[in-house]
């Protein structure tokens, strides 16, 4: 009886996170980062449509790189007030983020 040939998973992240649970579920799979500059963020107002389009960026980045199997791409953000909130730069500006994101 022939077995069904397994579908290759490419996660187009570098990500520690994404990586643990894909593994914790038993997934076997290939870390390929996209590199790619995320959007900024500027011109969105649908958090749902920038993360759509970063994690399509991705995806496109490192699709061509296969002739065969599945890319997994995603995106993590952070958004307050309609923006996107990005990584800090430093101690300082997590501070900056973390006090403008509380709510009085």
């Amino acid at each position: 009886m022939a077995t069904e040939p397994h579908l290759r998973l490419i996660l187009a992240s570098g990500s520690r996170g994404r990586r643990y649970l894909l593994e914790r579920e038993g997934y076997t799979f290939e870390v390929r980062p996209a590199n790619v500059d995320e959007p900024t963020g500027e011109g969105f107002t649908d958090i749902r449509q920038y993360v759509h389009t970063t994690a399509w960026l991705k995806a496109a980045a490192v699709a061509p790189q296969f002739a065969d199997g599945l890319i997994l791409a995603g995106d993590t953000v952070g958004w307050i007030d309609g923006r996107v909130i990005g990584k800090p730069a430093d101690a300082d500006d997590a501070r900056r983020i973390l006090r403008h994101s509380r709510r009085p």
